[in-house]
């Protein structure tokens, strides 16, 4: 019998972090799994769990020293007879961590992004070895982890994320809803704006542009405070690029997006894992990306994508004149990229170490 899960994730983004929690709980409950998610009412979260028929209980953190959000949370382990709590967002960790031990319930911290569990770091590590295990998505991620805290050895355990391969299968109508000519090549670019080198990008999407007539570029993702849409539309304007550019935003058809592209340019600057990488890989798209953290697990360099030093534009527009030019050099990336996520990527693979663990911190 699987353990009954209380996930929990009081973040109200709506990233691949986020996407891929909820992802992640359907695939438990296909399963067999029992699981219910804490989140906050009215959130990216909560919307999407509803759309995939997952039970949530509305949970809200103000921040890591919300006494009452804690107590509320040692209620719901209670209520819900969790066996364990399963912890997504770094905001929660001190409350989970805290919870778990009134509750007397395992919890399990879900490590998504570079960042150290907290500070002082020597404190940091002291504090959460006492839960019973910390998931990093990467190697890189883990090493980063065991190098910035003083945890206990086997507490850290690396499960890659998982793709639902099947579903970038589909083919995708979205360039006719975009209005995309059909000759068009497509560069994409997925993630929030601030932090997947959108910006920086735009020099050398304006030298291709010139070079590429049938070009074109789309934008998935989020904007932020620091960066709206309408200034990301003044940078494109500035760049000249505002005509062959389509900045679409959120997007809930991300599977479809990925199979709309012609190649992937992925430039962020730290990178604990890649999402948008394995699903456009899953999608059998070429990527470009930067050789960092986690992009260098997700992408085999020459193989099924390009990496290309952080700052490099030189070496960022060979790659990707290379990729333009050449349609038998993107399928046969794509389709190397799209096999080893099946092979290596899956979700299934993920959902039987992430069972096996479970179980583990159960007993």
């Amino acid at each position: 019998m699987l353990p009954r899960v209380l996930v929990l994730s009081s973040s109200r983004n709506h990233g691949g972090a986020d996407r891929h929690t909820v992802a992640l709980a359907a695939a438990y409950q296909a399963h067999g799994g029992t699981l219910c998610i804490a989140c906050p009412p009215d959130s990216f979260t909560e919307h999407t769990s509803h759309a995939r028929q997952l039970p949530t209980v509305p949970f809200h953190l103000r921040n890591s020293g919300d006494l009452r959000a804690m107590l509320r949370l040692v209620g719901l382990l209670k209520s819900c007879h969790a066996h364990i709590l399963h912890s997504h967002a770094r905001r929660d960790f001190v409350t989970a961590t805290l919870a778990g031990k009134l509750a007397r319930c395992p919890v399990i911290l879900h490590v998504h992004v570079v960042r150290p569990l907290g500070e002082p770091l020597r404190l940091a590590g002291h504090f959460f070895s006492q839960v019973e295990a910390i998931v990093a998505v990467s190697d890189f991620a883990q090493q980063e982890l065991e190098r910035w805290h003083p945890l206990r050895k086997g507490l850290v355990r690396r499960i890659y994320n998982g793709i639902e391969t099947e579903r970038f299968l589909a083919p995708s109508n979205l360039r006719t809803q975009w209005k995309l000519p059909d000759d068009a090549l497509v560069i994409g670019m997925v993630g929030r704006l601030t932090t997947k080198g959108q910006c920086g990008f735009l020099p050398a999407a304006a030298t291709l542009a010139a070079q590429f007539p049938k070009l074109h570029f789309v934008f998935v993702g989020p904007d932020a405070l620091e960066l709206t849409y309408k200034d990301f539309q003044q940078e494109l304007a500035a760049q000249g690029l505002l005509e062959r550019s389509l900045v679409v935003g959120m997007s809930d058809q991300i599977p479809a997006v990925m199979r709309s592209l012609d190649i992937l340019v992925h430039l962020p600057r730290e990178e604990a894992f890649g999402l948008a990488l394995a699903e456009a890989g899953a999608a059998s798209v070429p990527v470009v990306a930067t050789k960092i953290g986690g992009c260098t697990e997700v992408v085999d360099d020459e193989k099924t994508g390009f990496l290309v030093t952080p700052g490099d534009d030189a070496q960022l527009l060979e790659r990707l004149q290379r990729l333009l030019t050449d349609p038998i050099l993107r399928q046969c990336l794509g389709q190397a990229a799209q096999r080893r996520m099946h092979q290596e990527f899956s979700a299934k693979r993920q959902l039987t170490e992430l069972c096996s663990l479970y179980k583990e911190v159960a007993q």
